[in-house]
């Protein structure tokens, strides 16, 4: 992701990187002229240490005129709700085109908010109180034995270490699993996910 980032910043002559950062940890202990010459910072909120809403909330408390937008793989209503109450003027997916996703950034950097259209309706959803729609499933896409595997433990409340800890299968992997499940579902969310497992037998009977 740091890689294709990289190069897609390196094609686009109103961006340059600055920085890169691994951790929080990192970004909050820079003491170069890096962190204070940044007018946008992309932020992941799978993080090791602090995550990144927590990040968000500190950096807009020390530089309120930053930009922040989260880039993540994470959709569901508390991620988002939480990344934006935090402070977050945008919050896009990790799958964005790369042609949309640079101007989105233009978006932002102009003073405008902005959202990946499957987050946008979650908000939307949640605003207006109405239920998230599932359709009729028989042209889905059948999950593999691993990511019913991971399905099931994401139904148990399983966060994504955890998981791969259990499978003995790296984080990266695990999310790599939940969004062919989420794409392959046509879900956008933990719950919704949960629930169209439960309707195509995926999950055991404990559920």
């Amino acid at each position: 992701m740091r890689k294709r980032l990289r190069n897609l910043f390196a094609d686009a002559p109103d961006f340059h990187c600055l920085a890169v950062y691994a951790s929080a940890e990192a970004a909050l202990a820079e003491d170069g002229p890096a962190l204070s010459a940044l007018d946008l910072l992309l932020v992941d909120l799978e993080l090791p240490g602090m995550d990144g809403a927590a990040l968000i909330a500190r950096l807009r408390t020390l530089r309120p005129e930053l930009r922040l937008v989260v880039l993540t793989v994470f959709e569901d209503e508390a991620s988002i709700v939480r990344a934006l109450q935090n402070g977050a003027a945008g919050y896009l997916l990790k799958d964005t085109p790369d042609d949309r996703l640079i101007a989105e950034l233009r978006v932002i950097q102009l003073g405008g908010s902005a959202m990946t259209p499957r987050v946008a309706a979650k908000i939307m959803e949640l605003a207006t109180g109405g239920p998230a729609r599932i359709e009729p499933a028989e042209h889905l896409q059948t999950l593999t034995d691993r990511e019913q595997q991971v399905m099931n433990h994401i139904a148990l409340g399983f966060k994504y270490g955890e998981i791969a800890d259990e499978l003995n299968i790296s984080s990266h992997t695990v999310r790599r699993h939940i969004e062919k499940i989420y794409r392959k579902l046509e879900v956008h969310s933990r719950s919704q996910a949960i629930q169209r497992s439960k309707n195509l037998g995926y999950l055991h009977d404990r559920f």
